[in-house]
């Protein structure tokens, strides 16, 4: 009896420690709500789903911070402006925006918030990493809790940071941007976020309200060019062939072909009766282009003619070479000088005759020589037979002294024309301005040939840029074409001031208005992107 219940008992032990341990290896199974909750580690609230939560329900922990300074620029501060909107879009009342500037305490130390988006150029260590990149990029990346937005200048960046608004916040309740983001992306270099349109629509409309205001079909009630027209009228027509140059489109042709005509009807086919070396040589420019864009060799025949003409009587080897300015002979100008070289360029490309990039390559090696600074880029304006170098610096010479720098590194493969042509460029785009906007007192209805300078330098710096792929210049160009565009007056069109308001009564009768008018023209189809 007592073995049997010793066996019971021990039997009895046997069951329960297997149900025990059964037991408890069936609730480890199953999971339970109360025993895993215990054992599992909290989830973190700042990233869902291998996202970075930057809203969620209405709310931020983020504040945006950008480079001290950075807002001055329009483009940029519009940008920012559209930040806060997509952040008021998504429910947050109040987002903080501010730059990076710090107040030093006293033991000069400073920690920065957990949760920013970086813009730019930032003084937090996450920025410093953003890596280089070209001028037309951008950088989106996703350092531990911080965001960073980065491309190399303030127009770019404002472009990036509507890139950011549009791709990552789209979702009016939630920004949940991918913990692991690192994008690298291209900017639309076509569209321009300030006016809402791209840079052809632009120039389309710009081109438009100036024939509207200055283009009569019937010469006999007022149609220009006038009698007294010539220089002036031979860059208006210019910027008619960067129009069509620029579009190909066959209406801009037409227009093209019609004031070429106009021209040669007022003022026949041989022009050296004016006195004047330089005018000659700008219709010289304007009709052997049309001919290299319309395969029609007459224009080109007349310009050969004529600057063969001009060169025989001008030039003589007093100063050292160069061209006279006037047939009075009694200065040698880069007015004419670098005109002059820019058209032997375009005829000997028509040509194929060397004798006339030789002719271009003297004129210049003489600029360099006596009109030039080799440190700043600075080209001079006259040399005259008696008395000093005029050193006065205006977007003309410095246009057309880069202009055909380029063309002669494209014609003999060497490089210090290109560096001559870059350093040109340079000394026009940080010395001839003022907040990056061409402003150096041309802009005047009283300074005679001057307001219609700045279309010159425009059209021979978008060239240089095409011809090296340099967008800082065509960003440049850029920023003045819409700097220009937002000061359009009541009727579309854009006085040569192109920082100020074009005035709404502005006198058309007067032809230097109408040729300052034309700058515009000329700057709106030349800051298109090429590719």
């Amino acid at each position: 009896m007592k073995k049997f219940l010793l066996l019971f008992m021990g039997l009895l032990l046997t069951v329960s420690l297997f149900v025990f341990f059964t037991g408890c290896g069936d609730k480890e199974d199953t999971g339970s709500d109360s025993d895993s909750a215990s054992d599992t580690t909290p989830a973190n609230p700042d990233v869902v789903d291998g996202k970075l939560v930057v809203v969620s329900g209405g709310e931020t922990k983020y504040q945006v911070v950008y480079p001290y300074g950075a807002n001055n620029n329009t483009a940029f501060r519009d940008a920012l402006t559209q930040l806060r909107a997509a952040f008021t879009a998504c429910g947050v009342e109040t987002v903080r925006i501010t730059s990076d500037f710090i107040e030093r305490d006293e033991e000069d130390t400073f920690v920065a918030p957990e949760y920013e988006i970086l813009i730019g150029s930032t003084n937090r260590e996450e920025s410093e990493n953003a890596g280089e990149l070209s001028f037309n990029e951008a950088r989106i990346r996703v350092a531990g809790k911080k965001v960073t937005i980065f491309a190399n200048d303030n127009d770019m960046l404002a472009k990036a940071v509507v890139y950011f608004i549009e791709t990552y916040m789209t979702d009016t309740n939630d920004v949940l941007i991918p913990e692991d983001l690192d994008e690298t992306f291209l900017l639309d270099l076509n569209y321009c976020e300030q006016t809402g349109k791209t840079y052809s629509e632009m120039a389309e409309e710009v081109y438009n309200a100036f024939n509207a205001a200055y283009w009569n079909e019937d010469e006999r009630l007022g149609g220009w060019p006038t009698p007294n027209a010539f220089w002036d009228a031979a860059e208006m027509l210019e910027s008619y062939i960067d129009a069509y140059e620029q579009t190909k489109d066959e209406a801009y042709r037409e227009k093209m072909i019609s004031f070429a005509e106009r021209f040669r009807r007022v003022n026949g086919v041989s022009w050296l009766g004016n006195m004047y070396n330089d005018d000659i040589m700008w219709i010289c420019i304007a009709f052997t282009r049309i001919s290299m864009l319309t395969d029609d060799m007459t224009y080109y025949k007349y310009a050969k003619l004529n600057f063969d003409g001009v060169y025989k009587r001008a030039y003589d080897n007093k100063l050292g070479g160069g061209l006279y300015w006037t047939t009075d002979n009694n200065t040698k100008n880069s007015c004419v000088n670098c005109p002059a070289a820019i058209a032997a360029c375009l005829i000997g490309e028509v040509s194929g005759d060397e004798d006339y990039f030789a002719k271009a390559k003297d004129l210049i090696d003489w600029e360099v020589k006596y009109m030039y600074e080799e440190n700043t880029g600075k080209v001079y304006d006259a040399y005259p037979l008696s008395g000093s170098i005029n050193q006065w610096a205006s977007t003309y010479n410095q246009g057309t002294f880069l202009g055909a720098c380029t063309l002669l590194w494209q014609h003999y493969e060497d490089e210090t024309y290109l560096n001559y042509a870059r350093k040109a460029a340079d000394y026009a785009m940080n010395r001839l301005t003022s907040g990056g906007i061409l402003d150096n007192g041309e802009a005047s209805l009283t300074n005679g040939d001057l307001p219609g300078f700045k279309g010159i330098l425009t059209r021979w710096l978008y060239r240089l840029a095409k011809a090296t792929e340099d967008l800082d210049i065509l960003n440049f160009l850029q920023k003045n074409a819409v700097k220009a565009y937002e000061n359009r007056n009541a009727d579309g069109l854009i006085w040569t001031d192109w920082k100020s308001k074009t005035p709404d009564e502005v006198p058309k009768s007067e032809g230097y208005c109408v040729f300052g008018m034309s700058t515009a023209v000329a700057l709106m189809f030349n800051c298109q992107p090429w590719w």
